[in-house]
């Protein structure tokens, strides 16, 4: 049941190294750290300067504060994305687990017709 799918999965992200040739992250997908307790948004996908070009990093807007950053790469200088002071980090993408985009969610809900409307009754 879902106890066991969960603990298969824990094991799969502990027992196997991750790469980036098996990611993929988008823009506005949300993701977690650890055993999930920590949860955000990303805001970047992509390379970082003075890292190198084969790894995909991460710029994190997380749900609470817990970063050092709000999207300026203090290293370069340059706005990568922008969140509030202190809830932004930029993180290799090996450290982050995905989750779905809001967008993959009201689809997974409504069907991929929805356009974003509910049929509301009225009293009279």
């Amino acid at each position: 049941p879902a106890e066991c799918a969960a603990l298969v999965d824990t094991l799969v992200r502990i027992d196997r190294p991750r790469t980036n040739l098996d990611m993929s992250f988008t823009v506005g997908q949300r993701v977690s750290v650890g055993d999930g307790e920590h949860r955000g948004t990303v805001r970047y996908a992509g390379a970082l300067p003075g890292k190198p070009d084969d790894e995909l990093w991460l710029g994190v807007e997380w749900d609470e504060k817990r970063g050092k950053h709000d999207g300026l790469h203090s290293g370069s200088g340059q706005r990568f994305f922008t969140c509030a002071p202190g809830y932004g980090t930029f993180t290799r993408a090996s450290k982050v687990f995905g989750g779905r985009t809001y967008r993959d969610a009201v689809e997974d809900r409504y069907g991929e017709d929805y356009d974003g409307t509910d049929e509301v009754g009225t009293m009279s």
